[in-house]
Order: structure tokens, then C-alpha cells, then sequence
């Protein structure tokens, strides 16, 4: 009985560290990466700036080309699925870049969009002001802040996942913050 035992013992044992094994590797991060697009998309493109493709797991679309990932978040189940900013060389000799581009992935939550933290927090605060824009669907929501740097946030929402993006600029480029945002919007598609 006891090399029965030892039997069962052993088997039952590498059944676990192969079940364990198999949720790690499951579980583990997904590949993200910015791919320069070959083709322009038509009417992405303006004299002010050029895209390139992004893409991540969950969405694509079309960024300006000067933004380079400078670092990924990648959330195990958590209600942020990916988290990466991006960022233009730096702009001084301090080493400072001018221009961030930060996009998340998240899960939606039940209410929405409109419980969503980040949205909260830029319906709480008076700093913050949702421009009128023609080209915003009923899905998404904008945000801006122009103190000593312009903000401009997009919120859009999936079926069951949004999509945070929001661009920090220098204030001389409010104009062209709002083409690119526009540019983002019209490219995204969710995977």
C-alpha cells in the first residue's frame, strides 16, 4: 500500500507543479510594440506631423511619429491591462522632453466611462474642461488642462475596455495636440 501511496503522491504532486507552471506562462505579459508604419493613412498626415502605426494587444491606430516608448506597465488580470508612456527626445541639455504621450488599457467599469478614476478626478477638478469637439463620437469623452503645459486627455470606451490617452504639450502646441489627438481617434481600433 505504501508504493501506492507514493504513487498517487508523486503523481498528484506533478500534476500541481504542472497546473502552476501553466497558469505562470498563461498569465505572463503579452508582447506590445510600436511598428513604424511602411504607408501613410490617408489624411493622418498633415505638414505638421507624420504617424506611425501603434500597437498593442488591445487597440491600434496611428501616433505621431517623434513619440518613442520609454517605459510598459503590463497588468496580470488587474483592472489596468497596459499602461506605456511615450515621450519625444529630449528637447534641452537638461535632458527633458517637451512632449509625453501616455496610453492606458483598462477594463470598463459597470457604470462606464463615467467611473472611470482619471475621468472623476477631471469632472471634480476646475482645472479641467471638456471641449465641444465634431469629430468625438458618443463613446469617448475629452478633457483639457492648459496651465504651464497643455493637457488634452481622451477617454473611449469598448465593449468591455477603454482606452486612456492623453498628451502633454507645450502650450504653443494646443493646435496641433487636438490634430493628433483627432488623428488617434479616427485610426483607433480595438483588437
Amino acid at each position: 500500500m505504501t508504493k501506492r501511496r507514493l504513487g498517487f503522491s508523486a503523481t498528484l504532486l506533478l500534476v500541481i507543479i504542472g497546473t502552476t507552471i501553466f497558469v505562470i506562462w498563461s498569465r505572463g505579459p503579452s508582447a506590445s510594440k510600436i511598428v513604424v508604419s511602411e504607408k501613410p493613412v490617408k489624411g493622418a498626415q498633415t505638414a505638421d506631423f507624420t504617424t506611425q502605426a501603434y500597437i498593442n494587444d488591445h487597440l491600434s491606430t496611428q501616433i505621431p511619429k517623434r513619440y518613442l516608448i520609454k517605459t510598459t506597465n503590463i497588468g496580470e488580470g488587474k483592472p489596468l491591462y497596459i499602461q506605456q508612456l511615450l515621450a519625444t527626445q529630449p528637447t534641452s541639455s537638461t535632458g527633458l522632453s517637451s512632449d509625453q504621450l501616455a496610453i492606458t488599457v483598462g477594463k470598463l467599469p459597470v457604470g462606464g466611462l463615467n467611473e472611470v478614476s482619471d475621468v472623476t478626478l477631471r469632472q471634480r477638478t476646475s482645472d479641467y474642461t471638456a471641449p465641444q469637439l465634431s469629430w468625438l463620437g458618443t463613446n469617448a469623452v475629452v478633457y483639457q488642462k492648459d496651465t504651464n503645459n497643455y493637457e488634452l486627455g481622451m477617454f473611449v470606451a469598448d465593449q468591455n475596455r477603454y482606452a486612456t490617452i492623453v498628451a502633454t504639450v507645450s502650450s504653443d502646441k494646443k493646435a496641433q495636440s487636438m490634430r493628433e489627438l483627432q488623428t488617434i481617434y479616427q485610426t483607433l481600433i480595438w483588437r
